[in-house]
């Protein structure tokens, strides 16, 4: 692994960690990008995985990095370079929270019960849809925080699950979604979107929570809240063509607004949609279909 804190250290190149800015990120070291030339600590340096991302221009490879910070550097000195500041395992490993190797299922996951069943169906769901396409269970009446909900897995966009989120069909239990703990999920939970394994091409369709993406179907993703994270705009930026729908509500649409200005620093095109009177999984089939249409999705 580079260790690019005592590379930047060697050179005098300033560089910071999470908490000192909005753009460095836990389990990463941040300094201004060579490549853009941009002065606000953009480009990152993940002491996990051990590749460069800049918020603005991408991804860089470590030699090339390398040699731009260098100012001059051949690429034969920069991939020098590199090999003499290789250290053993991750640089910095000790300040990041090991990944689970394996998710771990909630306790009670069987297949969809009746009373699940029946909950979907009064909303206007296919209970065997969800099933086949989204992997839904449920869990009964177990003795845990899971009990009572209909439970799908989260994928990452190589199909991988990395957690489950679950919606409760009580009237009275809370959180109405839950997803796993951090102590239960493989992965970074800040870059979880749910549906982005079944999105088939640039097109991207971008909701708040689950059942907005199990109404609106393969294409659309969720952010599983108002309050996305930059890991998901990374992602989200990827796609050429953005759609965003968020609910109705006025701390919707500011979030809404928000991830669009965001987004919009990027290739593509990226659109907010708001003519709606509802959350998305509120919709009517008719709508939907209408709605894809209109998008290409």
């Amino acid at each position: 692994m580079f260790d690019f804190r005592s590379f930047c250290d060697s050179q005098g190149i300033p560089n910071i960690t999470a908490g000192e800015h909005h753009h460095a990120s836990h389990g990463w070291i941040n300094t201004h990008c060579p490549f853009c030339n941009s002065l606000n600590w953009q480009l990152g340096f993940n002491l996990e995985t051990g590749h460069f991302s800049c918020w603005v221009c991408g991804g860089h490879s470590v030699v090339e990095t390398v040699q731009k910070l260098s100012r001059g550097a051949s690429f034969h000195s920069a991939k020098q370079t590199v090999e003499e500041f290789q250290v053993a395992g991750g640089a910095g490993r000790s300040h990041i929270r090991k990944r689970n190797d394996i998710l771990k299922a909630p306790v009670g996951l069987e297949p969809l019960p009746a009373a699940h069943r029946q909950y979907l169906k009064e909303r206007q769901y296919d209970p065997q849809h969800l099933c086949n396409m989204w992997d839904a269970q449920g869990i009964a009446n177990v003795a845990n925080k899971w009990r009572w909900r209909i439970c799908v897995p989260i994928y990452d966009q190589n199909g991988k699950a990395v957690a489950y989120t679950g919606r409760t069909i009580s009237k009275i239990a809370s959180p109405r979604w839950l997803t796993s703990s951090k102590e239960e999920l493989r992965g970074d939970p800040r870059a979880m979107l749910y549906g982005v394994h079944k999105v088939p091409n640039d097109t991207i369709l971008i909701v708040e929570g689950p059942g907005d993406v199990w109404r609106l179907g393969p294409g659309a993703v969720a952010t599983l809240g108002t309050d996305w994270s930059q890991e998901q705009g990374q992602i989200l930026r990827g796609y050429a063509r953005r759609f965003i729908m968020f609910d109705p509500e006025k701390k919707a649409q500011q979030q809404a607004t928000k991830l669009a200005n965001w987004l919009s620093g990027f290739p593509g095109q990226t659109s907010i949609i708001t003519n709606i009177d509802s959350d998305p999984g509120g919709m009517d089939d008719k709508t939907v279909r209408q709605l894809r249409k209109e998008i290409r999705m």
